[in-house]
């Protein structure tokens, strides 16, 4: 017979164990930078010269060789308590070729993730925090179909939304300054697959706000801001809100 004071004092580390996995998946979920859907009619409250303005980035960011830097935050309440993660990494893109990385750190828990493709094979690798830093082992390589089964869209473009298919709003908000609000589902249809792989869970993340900020030097972006806000499914759903800036440099 299982001896009553035992299962008071596993249960909790089971819990707690449980509450782990799911802080270092929502970590991930920034990670992907997938590709958009084919151009849409855009609605009436879309301001034509930010549409200009998006369209135009997007297609430098197609014929040049680019980087960035990524810095974010994740805030949640995890049973009632306050949990924040606090991200970094960043993209190199050549054509079709990538490395992403993402990596975060908080009082909990610290991850590293690194997705690529060169040489006509995706793989990916994880990172163990060593002495203040990330060190990653030997990548594993996953074929096309598997990595856009659990990632979505490969990350080679401007941003990891389906924009142009999702416009709700678009405007200029200052001098080379425009923001855009997306219908949040279709904006993610793809994006969200990251989530549901990392979490282990059978459904993915429902997203409910995406506002995107792009700061533009008139041809190329220079800083792209995302801010989310999501449900992780997960004990009975748990809301989160996001911000991501990506930092741009081109070659």
């Amino acid at each position: 017979m299982i001896n009553k004071v035992t299962v008071k004092r596993v249960l909790p580390t089971v819990l707690l164990a449980a509450i782990l996995v799911l802080l270092i998946g929502l970590a991930f979920l920034p990670a992907v930078r997938g590709g958009n859907e084919p151009l849409a009619t855009v609605q009436a409250s879309a301001d034509d010269e930010a549409m200009r303005l998006f369209r135009k980035c997007a297609e430098y960011s197609q014929t040049h060789s680019f980087r960035t830097r990524l810095n974010g935050n994740i805030k949640a309440r995890v049973l009632g308590l306050p949990y924040n993660v606090k991200v970094s990494g960043g993209r190199e893109v050549n054509g079709g070729e990538f490395c992403d990385i993402t990596e975060g750190v908080s009082a909990a828990v610290k991850f590293g993730q690194k997705k690529s493709f060169a040489g006509g094979t995706y793989s990916v690798a994880r990172g163990e925090y060593k002495d203040g830093t990330f060190v990653y082992g030997e990548a594993a390589p996953i074929d096309e179909g598997a990595y856009l089964e659990r990632f979505g869209y490969p990350p080679t473009e401007l941003v990891k939304y389906a924009v142009e298919s999702s416009i709700v709003n678009a405007e200029c908000r200052d001098e080379n300054i425009y923001v855009y609000t997306l219908d949040a589902g279709a904006a993610t249809e793809y994006y969200r697959r990251e989530g549901r792989t990392v979490l282990g869970c059978e459904d993915c993340p429902t997203y409910t706000s995406v506002v995107l900020t792009l700061v533009t030097d008139g041809e190329r972006a220079i800083k792209i801001t995302a801010e989310e806000k999501f449900t992780a499914p997960k004990f009975g759903g748990i809301e989160c809100k996001a911000t991501f800036t990506e930092m741009f440099e081109y070659d």
